[in-house]
C-alpha cells in the first residue's frame, strides 16, 4: 500500500508540474509569433512575425516603433521602385520615407521606413486583434539573416 501511495503521489506531483510548465509554454508561445496584416497604398499583405523585446528601433521624429519585413517579402506589398529606393537610400522627393538611425556594435547605420496605412496584429493564442493605424513604421531589412522562419520582427511595443 505504501509503495502505491508513494506511485500515485509522485504521478500526480509530475503531473501538477507538467501543467505549470504546459501553461508557462503556452503563454509564451502565444506571444513569440503573432500574424500581422499591412496595408499600403491600397494593397493588403498578410505575415507571420517573430515577437522581438530587444527590438527598439523607433521613429527619431514622432517615436513611432519600427517592424523589420526582410526585403525579399515587399513585392506583393511595395512597388518594385519603391523597394529599390529604400534599399538605395534615395529618399530625396519622397515623403512616404522615413530615416532609422540604428546602432549597433558594427557601428551606425540607416535603415528607412515607410509609414502604411495600417498594421494589424493578431496574436496566436487569443486571437486579440491591435489595430495601429499611423502608428507603426515598416522598415525593410536587406540583410541575409533571419527571424527564425518568419518574414517580419515585431517589436513588442506594438502589442
Amino acid at each position: 500500500r505504501l509503495g502505491f501511495a508513494v506511485l500515485l503521489g509522485s504521478v500526480l506531483a509530475g503531473f501538477g508540474m507538467y501543467s505549470l510548465w504546459g501553461k508557462h509554454l503556452r503563454r509564451k508561445l502565444e506571444t513569440a509569433v503573432v500574424s500581422l496584416s499591412i496595408s499600403f497604398c491600397g494593397r493588403c499583405e498578410h505575415y507571420f512575425g517573430l515577437v522581438d523585446s530587444g527590438l527598439l528601433l523607433r521613429d527619431p521624429d514622432e517615436g513611432r516603433p519600427v517592424l523589420l519585413l526582410k526585403a525579399e517579402y515587399a513585392a506583393p506589398l511595395l512597388p518594385q521602385e519603391f523597394i529599390r529606393r529604400m534599399e538605395l537610400g534615395e529618399t530625396e522627393g519622397e515623403e512616404k520615407l522615413v530615416s532609422v538611425p540604428v546602432r549597433s556594435v558594427g557601428g551606425r547605420s540607416e535603415l528607412f521606413a515607410f509609414l502604411p496605412e495600417r498594421v494589424q496584429v493578431v496574436s496566436a493564442g487569443n486571437r486579440q486583434k491591435k489595430r495601429r493605424e499611423g502608428e507603426v513604421l515598416v522598415a525593410l531589412d536587406f540583410s541575409g539573416g533571419g527571424y527564425g522562419g518568419c518574414p517580419c520582427l515585431v517589436p513588442l511595443a506594438v502589442l
